[in-house]
């Protein structure tokens, strides 16, 4: 599904759905910034992981540590995204199984538990 606006998403951060034609880079970037979330559906809908974490609940230390997790490591893209719930909630997808899985972490050093 194609969207070139914004999409009220029912799930927050969200998995799928409509998506923007152009992918998020997921090579292993650590964005700075956050990013649009149909440009990450897309990704996540090719079998990418989403690592989104609420910048007010993660500290400079914790984001570090999410971040060796993902930098440089194939299909992986990690980004701030204000206003999660818990501190840092990762999205993976690939639609050629139907299948997607939410891990939530308390903290970057914590197990994280799938929902």
């Amino acid at each position: 599904m194609s969207a070139t606006q914004r999409v009220a998403y029912d799930k927050t951060p969200p998995y799928g759905g409509p998506h923007d034609a152009t992918w998020a880079t997921c090579t292993g970037i650590v964005y700075p910034n956050a990013i649009r979330t149909e440009n990450a559906v897309h990704s996540l809908e090719h079998g990418a992981v989403w690592i989104a974490y609420n910048p007010d609940k993660v500290s400079d230390d914790q984001r570090d540590a999410l971040a060796d997790r993902v930098d440089g490591k194939s299909y992986m893209l990690m980004s701030p995204y204000p206003g999660l719930d818990s501190p840092s909630p990762c999205r993976a997808g690939d639609t050629s199984s139907s299948w997607t899985t939410r891990a939530t972490r308390g903290s970057a050093s914590s197990s994280p538990r799938c929902a």
